[in-house]
């Protein structure tokens, strides 16, 4: 009996059945999808969706989240900025920090401000506290170690981020 339970968790472990982790492919997937939800938010103008989107750290660090919807809206008034376009990549894979499941989303942006158009690349942290199945974004261009270390004390050391460099129009 104890050998057909062994053989038994062997199987289901070998099928993937027993597995705790995160569907890898599903949760990339979804991460993808919500990244570009916040995406057509973004250029729909749609800040409470975006304050909705994105990692609540981020959101209680500026305010709470009518407070970073009117500083989002000043802010787009202010410079005339308009997201023409912005495009994620698939994550190449997921990473454990403390709870969290965490992907980089490597990104291309095209903006619009006071009548000047401008092309920029940079990243978002994709974060799910469950397994990937919902995530919320950090945008790396607000990133340096010591914001990361406050919002993420958990991050994997020696993740390679993809390049950033702002638009021209900023």
């Amino acid at each position: 009996m104890v050998f057909s339970m062994r053989l038994l968790v062997v199987l289901l472990l070998i099928s993937g059945c027993a597995s705790s982790g995160p569907d890898h492919e599903g949760a990339l997937r979804r991460c993808k999808e919500q990244a570009d939800e916040y995406g057509t938010a973004l250029m729909a103008e749609d800040f409470d969706k975006v304050a909705g989107l994105t990692y609540p750290k981020v959101v209680e660090m500026a305010g709470g989240k009518q407070e970073m919807v009117s500083a989002q809206r000043a802010a787009v008034a202010k410079a005339k900025l308009k997201v023409l376009a912005i495009k994620f990549e698939m994550p190449e894979k997921l990473m454990v920090s403390g709870t969290d499941v965490l992907a980089v989303l490597p990104l291309t942006m095209e903006m619009q401000a006071n009548a000047r158009k401008g092309a920029g690349v940079s990243f978002f942290i994709g974060v799910s506290a469950d397994q990937g199945k919902t995530w919320s974004f950090i945008d790396g261009a607000i990133l340096d170690p010591e914001m990361l270390k406050k919002l993420l004390p958990h991050f994997p050391a020696g993740v390679k981020f993809p390049p950033r460099k702002l638009p021209d129009v900023l």
